[in-house]
């Protein structure tokens, strides 16, 4: 968790890891937060960067859903990353 991913611009990672800091230490979002990081890295790749960008949100939003993280955290954690997808978009 918080790794620097090469493709994955840094104010990113920063962003990531200052979002799943709201998470308690025992919930176990690591492998999800870092498979969404790799994910979206690629999705920088992509010719629709906001669709690539979505697909991994929803993946990552499916497992917190299988970790039983609330339902109520992770609607506000669907809010949050789509802002940050934006703003990814809008670099581009």
């Amino acid at each position: 968790m918080g790794e620097d991913d090469p493709d994955l611009p840094g104010w990113v990672d920063e962003r990531l890891d200052e979002i799943f800091a709201g998470f308690p230490e025992d919930a176990p979002v690591g492998a999800a937060r870092a498979a969404y990081a790799g994910c979206i890295a690629e999705a920088l790749g992509a010719i629709d960067i906001p669709a690539a960008a979505a697909t991994c949100r929803k993946l990552l939003l499916a497992e917190l859903e299988e970790v039983q993280i609330e339902p109520a955290v992770i609607e506000a954690l669907d809010e949050v990353l789509e802002a940050l997808e934006e703003e990814l978009a809008e670099e581009d």
